[in-house]
């Protein structure tokens, strides 16, 4: 019998009945709406497409990650059951949560110093955090330990790719996420630039293309050069989107030309994330060669 749970954030881009499947827990972010505070807990409380209108409607929309205090509330009760706990977080790249699941660990280690807490950083968001998690879940079932399934996840995580672009890029300036010069640069320009995961989990300009169009296709471009096997893979891609018939074009472009690939899922973007892509945005994620950026 396994003596660790796995866990994970909401950003995963897996819904609930997912994570239940594999038997992961998980540990919320929050949104706020013109001051008001809402759990990202699946679309339950409030659903992406919600917050995308409230963004469109010029409503005050923020994240905030998971706390110290919300850390340790969550790995408590697994503690004192007496089991370990392997925790992926999101990018540390993109988000301060892996420093305070860290700090929420060295806090109760001194109170369970007989308990095991290991917190991964995954380098990655959306569905790539989510395949990550999935991989760490099998293993577990598989018979691996903790430590096995940690140091897998170290030696693989950068092969995870994540690209996205996004039509619109004013929400990704206001919040932050583009430097406001480049942004608006970009958007002069008419812009759609090709956004990926780097080496270190940060979120980088990967190629300058104009057309939503040409970015589709240098994506698909992209996938051939990196996925592994190239054009013949085979393994799972994940489309996260908040525009549904974009993705869906998308799609349709990876179909024709990778012919192996079976398992392509097309899901909502989770709304941590909307938050900060507003609409239009396509996200895609598959497993490929090392990063290079």
């Amino acid at each position: 019998m396994n003596d660790f749970i796995i866990s994970c954030c909401t950003p995963v881009d897996y819904t609930r009945e997912q994570l239940e499947a594999l038997n992961v827990k998980t540990a919320y972010y929050h949104i706020s709406v013109d001051g008001k505070d809402y759990i990202d807990d699946f679309g339950e409380t409030i659903s992406a497409d919600t917050l995308l209108d409230y963004m469109v409607n010029g409503h005050d929309v923020k994240t905030s990650q998971v706390s110290v205090g919300e850390y340790k509330a969550h790995f408590r009760p697994f503690l004192e059951e007496g089991k370990d706990i392997l925790h992926i977080t999101v990018s540390s790249g993109i988000s301060g949560t892996y420093n305070s699941a860290m700090v929420a660990a060295r806090n109760l280690m001194e109170e369970f110093p007989e308990r095991k807490i290991i917190i991964i950083d995954s380098l990655s968001g959306s569905g790539g955090y989510g395949m990550i998690v999935e991989e760490a879940a099998h293993m577990r079932d598989a018979g691996k330990n903790i430590e096995e399934i940690r140091d897998w996840i170290e030696a693989n995580r950068t092969k995870m790719q994540v690209y996205f672009f996004i039509t619109d890029l004013k929400y990704f300036i206001k919040g932050g996420r583009l430097p406001k010069y480049v942004g608006l640069l970009a958007q002069k320009m008419k812009i759609c630039p090709v956004m990926v995961a780097n080496r270190q989990g940060q979120v980088v300009m990967s190629d300058k293309i104009r057309t939503r169009k040409k970015a589709m296709q240098k994506i698909v471009e992209r996938i051939g050069e990196i996925a592994v096997d190239g054009y013949n893979y085979d393994g799972k891609l994940i489309i996260a989107e908040t525009d549904k018939p974009l993705a869906e074009e998308t799609a349709a472009l990876i179909r024709e030309k990778f012919p192996k690939l079976t398992d392509l899922v097309i899901c909502p973007l989770n709304a941590t994330f909307s938050c900060h892509s507003g609409p239009g945005c396509v996200c895609i994620c598959f497993w490929g060669k090392e990063r290079v950026l």
